[in-house]
């Protein structure tokens, strides 16, 4: 498995945000899943990962989505 730059890039968005802590148990779940990848977490670290993290990285993916079809909009 290749370390995942987007993803790692994505998690600290979401830390600078204030939405992960980074002391906290999602945010090293999150750091287990860039350096080994999504199957090597255990049930209940999927559950973390899948419940505190994606919905933050989700939206940081959406509001990048948002602001690239805002610049391609005629003014």
């Amino acid at each position: 498995m290749d370390y995942d730059y987007e993803l790692h890039e994505l998690l600290q968005e979401a830390i600078d945000e204030g939405w992960i802590d980074e002391s906290s148990a999602a945010c090293g779940v999150a750091k287990q899943c860039i350096d080994r990848g999504y199957d090597s977490l255990s049930n209940s670290q999927k559950a973390t990962y899948d419940n505190h993290v994606t919905p933050h990285l989700t939206r940081i993916v959406q509001r990048r989505e948002l602001n690239d079809r805002m610049r391609g909009m005629p003014d």
